[in-house]
């Protein structure tokens, strides 16, 4: 069941990015270069989510309540789709950080209304894992004099929200990791330079993905 519903994901993600690029560009036609950007790096991260997360969902069998797994469903979605446009762009659009935000306050209702217990000492460790990530992701982004962009100091946020205490350390940590290790093999291979601006939201998502795997 979990590995049909994160496949269904994956058809999310392509329609959704694909829907997306006309209304991203403010055109009724985007071109054909566009949309087959979006279709070919859409489709590689609607893959790695899905496949993650049912992978995640069949190996900790039983591990994983209901909310939980819609939440990490919600996330990993959303972040896949967040990629695309980081890459294409650099930027992590508002709008779909809103509707995610949204999303987790209205999924969260819900299930405090039906399953009231377990989902609230969920809500603790959520808003433990937002502050966690505005601690950490502001403090940067003051220090680094704002190259740290904004929206990663809102995405992480928003991760915090959606994985929560138990996962959050985890996926901003092995984010990190691989950024640093992008990096330097980068700047070792003459790829890019120290002032080559990468975008950060890949790197979580890489992140987010690995915290799939951790026993909670």
């Amino acid at each position: 069941m979990y590995i049909v519903i994160a496949a269904v994901a994956a058809i999310l993600i392509f329609i959704t990015v694909n829907i997306s690029a006309s209304l991203y560009y403010k055109t009724e036609n985007p071109s054909w270069k566009q949309l087959l950007f979006h279709s070919r790096v859409s489709v590689i991260f609607a893959a790695i989510a899905a496949v993650a997360l049912g992978a995640a969902a069949v190996i900790q069998h039983g591990k994983i309540g209901n909310y939980d797994f819609f939440r990490l469903f919600v996330i990993t979605t959303g972040m896949a789709l967040l990629c695309v446009t980081d890459m294409k762009e650099k930027k992590l659009p508002n709008k779909i950080l809103g509707i995610l935000l949204v999303i987790w306050l209205v999924m969260t209702s819900i299930f405090i209304i039906t399953d009231f217990q377990p989902t609230i000492s969920k809500v603790g460790t959520a808003l433990f894992g937002c502050f966690f990530c505005l601690l950490t992701f502001g403090i940067t982004y003051i220090i680094s004099k704002k190259s740290l962009g904004g929206g990663d100091v809102k995405l992480s946020m928003l991760m915090g929200l959606y994985l929560g205490s138990e996962r959050i350390v985890a996926a901003v940590l092995y984010g990190a990791v691989f950024s640093a290790l992008f990096s330097l093999i980068g700047l070792l291979a003459k790829k890019i330079t120290k002032k080559t601006e990468l975008p950060f939201g890949p790197f979580l998502f890489a992140g987010t993905v690995i915290s799939l795997f951790i026993f909670v």
